[in-house]
């Protein structure tokens, strides 16, 4: 009989090596078990977590929808909305994700009817089968989109040709009450959202070159071009450790609608043309439609009243000659004007009186395609109006060797030439109603001090 060369005390040794390997390797496996599992629960989390802004700010769409929807006049806007004062409340139930996860969105809008800027909350909430709710707090501010929100906007190119050409802004009705006196630019009141922008996409669609923007630069798509001399900056910008650029001012995502403003209200009052010296004096407003305006050294004064004149002819405006000529625009009395044609203004150009652009309008509403609207503006006088003419080309020389340009301007080219100064009226944003808004500031709510301001709203 043959005896295993193994003594007892040796089978014994490997018996108890072989469990301690076995339980290791239970172990490890157990571990890297439990590894997978922590692993996969927080990639579900980490989904859900993203799924939780998304549902917060399909929470903001349907704010802004019914934002918008309300300005327009739309009566279903407010529809299934708890109303309280300016304040509107819904809340969202019911989305399914799937494996025994739900969730829901609650949406306060502070300032609803429009009335001023209206600010979003929206709290998502995603219950997983498992673990704590997921939340996710979004605090967003509107602003109106207005056509006259910005400063100098084209559909194409704004290019700034010169020395020393500055763009800046001020309010010069910062209560908002017509009654009370207009507020004149000045040093004083000097402001940095003189914002010029562009919505072409390509390169050279705002040629800043040696002017100093004070303010914002927007395009399409590609940056805008500065000379050595040339700069884009804010009141903050050297605090920052910006000299020249500011890139927090820069923004390549601008987008804008240049739809026709075509006269709407009254049956205008048809009249001949305008050539010789004439005042118009009117207690209210008055609408006339006549073929042209052509002024060799004359002049129109707008006494009184409110004025619109419709004009149909080709060549709308032409005010040439010496400094008796012009457009004058008494304090107290506006004009706006309508036309397809071109206009050319030079000679004593628009005298506006009443230190607020808005009392000077001027609509080009020539239809997209084809050759293109002239605007062609100059003069002696700081030039103080707002033009809309989205298919024109827009050529400004205001304010002669004083160089002053006040209003706010849309072209689909505009050219500044001399030495024109621009300054941005910001009341003007409040010039056109029935605008849409959009977002002006996008923030997420994570810290506790943040969420717990928000809760005051939301609950």
């Amino acid at each position: 009989m043959k005896h295993s060369p193994f003594k007892s005390r040796d089978r014994g040794a490997i018996l108890i090596v072989a469990l301690i390997l076995a339980v290791l390797s239970g172990v490890a496996v157990a571990s890297y078990m439990r590894l997978g599992k922590t692993t996969m629960q927080l990639s579900d989390r980490a989904f859900y977590a993203n799924a939780a802004v998304n549902l917060a700010e399909t929470g903001l769409e349907q704010a802004m929808w019914s934002i918008n929807q309300g300005v327009a006049g739309n009566s279903d806007a407010w529809s299934s909305w708890t109303l309280s004062g300016t304040k509107a409340t819904r809340t969202f139930t019911g989305t399914d994700f799937g494996a025994n996860t739900t969730g829901q969105v609650k949406v306060v809008i502070e300032g609803y009817t429009g009335t001023s800027a209206p600010v979003v909350y929206t709290m998502s909430t995603i219950t997983p089968p498992s673990g704590a709710p997921i939340n996710k707090w979004l605090k967003v501010e509107l602003a109106k989109r207005g056509r006259f929100a910005n400063g100098l906007v084209a559909k194409d190119r704004i290019v700034f040709n010169g020395n020393n050409v500055k763009v800046d802004s001020w309010n010069s009705d910062p209560d908002k009450n017509d009654a009370t006196a207009a507020i004149p630019y000045g040093a004083g009141v000097r402001r940095d959202n003189g914002t010029v922008a562009s919505a072409a996409i390509y390169v050279n669609s705002v040629l800043i070159n040696n002017a100093d923007v004070w303010g914002y630069a927007a395009t399409g798509g590609a940056q805008p071009q500065v000379g050595n001399n040339g700069s884009i900056l804010g009141a903050d910008s050297a605090a920052a450790g910006y000299t020249q650029i500011d890139p927090r001012r820069v923004s390549t995502d601008f987008t804008a609608t240049f739809d026709i403003l075509d006269y709407v209200g009254p049956a205008p009052v048809s009249r001949a043309a305008i050539t010789s010296d004439e005042t118009i004096s009117v207690s209210g407003s008055i609408t006339y439609s006549l073929p042209e305006i052509s002024l060799n050294s004359k002049k129109l004064v707008i006494e009184s009243g409110d004025v619109t004149l419709i004009i149909t002819g080709s060549n709308a405006i032409s005010i040439t000659g010496n400094s008796s000529a012009g457009i004058d625009i008494k304090p107290g009395a506006s004009l706006t004007i309508y036309t397809a044609g071109d206009v050319k203004i030079a000679g004593n150009g628009v005298a506006n009186y009443t230190n607020q652009p808005k009392a000077f309008q001027l609509y080009g509403t020539k239809a997209a395609g084809g050759s293109l609207q002239d605007v062609d503006i100059s003069g002696n006088g700081v030039l103080s109006a707002v033009v809309y003419a989205p298919n024109a080309d827009i050529d400004l020389n205001g304010g002669g060797t004083n160089g002053q340009v006040a209003g706010s301007m849309v072209g689909t080219n505009i050219t500044l030439v001399g030495n024109s100064n621009f300054h941005y009226d910001e009341s003007l944003a409040d010039l056109d109603t029935g605008n849409p808004f959009g977002i002006k500031l996008w923030s997420e709510l994570s810290l506790a001090a943040e969420r717990e301001a928000a809760a005051s709203h939301l609950n």
